[in-house]
């Protein structure tokens, strides 16, 4: 196996799969639940990551005409959670970090289906009929849930059993 190839199988997916778990340990149901009692704030911040990016790429792409491949990439990079880094700069500016943890879990379960779903539609409008490369929809849910729903489920799991280990074990995957 070549260092490429070694690097896209094996080192990138463990990486991605320990932050999710990482922001698992950091997660309470409490948490989940703050966006009922707070419902315009996840309100807010789901609809500008589930919506407006989206759109704004839609348009961007459909106005600067770049190649489909290139729009349909712009798409499913506005499509995409924010991830630990947004979280580290809300921490960074002292804001609502259980928030925008919440908000980051919650969006990545989400998008485990608006992904498959916003990469089809740039497709079909990007790529003209006939040059429309496949998209396994359900491979790529399986793909996302092993690497956002499955890890954030297990480290909130470890979380709520196991409280000490948890945060132990969130500080290592911060430092990490």
């Amino acid at each position: 196996m070549d260092l490429v190839s070694l690097l896209y199988t094996v080192l990138i997916p463990v990486v991605l799969i320990t932050v999710m778990i990482g922001l698992g340990l950091s997660l309470t149901i409490a948490d989940l639940k703050r966006v009922v009692v707070f419902p315009k704030a996840a309100a807010i911040g789901i609809s500008g990551q589930l919506l407006l990016l989206p759109i704004l790429a839609f348009g961007l792409a459909y106005l600067f005409a770049p190649s489909p491949a290139v729009a349909v990439g712009a798409v499913i990079l506005a499509a995409c959670p924010g991830g630990v880094t947004s979280n580290a700069y809300v921490f960074a500016a002292r804001a609502d970090v259980a928030l925008s943890v919440t908000l980051t879990a919650i969006v990545s379960f989400v998008t485990v289906v608006t992904i498959p779903l916003l990469t089809y539609a740039a497709l079909l409008l990007f790529f003209q009929e006939g040059t429309i490369p496949d998209l396994p929809v359900l491979n790529m849910i399986r793909t996302l849930s092993i690497f956002t729903v499955f890890p954030i489920a297990t480290g909130m799991i470890v979380r709520k059993f196991r409280p000490a280990l948890a945060e132990r074990l969130a500080e290592h995957v911060r430092r990490f």
